[in-house]
């Protein structure tokens, strides 16, 4: 399912996010576990995009996606992410080109667009010591979840 939005709408979303994660402790802040995991929409990892954990203390944290739909977590540039409960957003888009008549490029939605706000995704995960891999399963036809693996 894909939904085209507009590049400024997207900028404003991903500035809110940033301004989010980047709001917490600084350097030297509480320590951090090691998260990476897989992303998948149907069972199909994404090939893009970028995973975002939104701490309910502490700063939050993200990784970028790869091809093969692996991700690593960091918080303010060290690897990993505070222990505790985190919302979590995955937004995965891609660049389309101008409408005729319209100036700015705009964006295609790769995944439902409710999995890109942590209020709204349904995605919540609580981030332990042991905590290493995870697994986050997107659906088109029901609600996501994250596994431990």
């Amino acid at each position: 399912m894909t939904n085209r939005i507009d590049r400024p709408a997207t900028m404003l979303a991903a500035l809110g996010i940033l301004a989010l994660l980047v709001g917490g402790c600084g350097r030297g802040g509480p320590p951090l576990a090691a998260v990476s995991g897989v992303v998948a929409l149907d069972g199909k990892p994404l090939s893009q995009g970028r995973v975002l954990f939104v701490a309910e203390r502490g700063q939050g944290a993200n990784g970028t996606i790869d091809e093969q739909g692996r991700f690593t977590l960091a918080t303010d540039g060290r690897p990993g992410a505070s222990v505790g409960r985190h919302r979590v957003a995955v937004v995965s888009t891609r660049e389309v080109p101008p409408s005729p008549g319209e100036t700015l490029a705009g964006a295609e939605w790769l995944i439902p667009q409710h999995y890109g706000n942590p209020d709204q995704s349904g995605l919540v995960f609580d981030v332990q010591e042991d905590t290493h891999n995870i697994r986050i399963e997107l659906s088109t036809q029901a609600q996501g979840k994250i596994v431990k693996e």
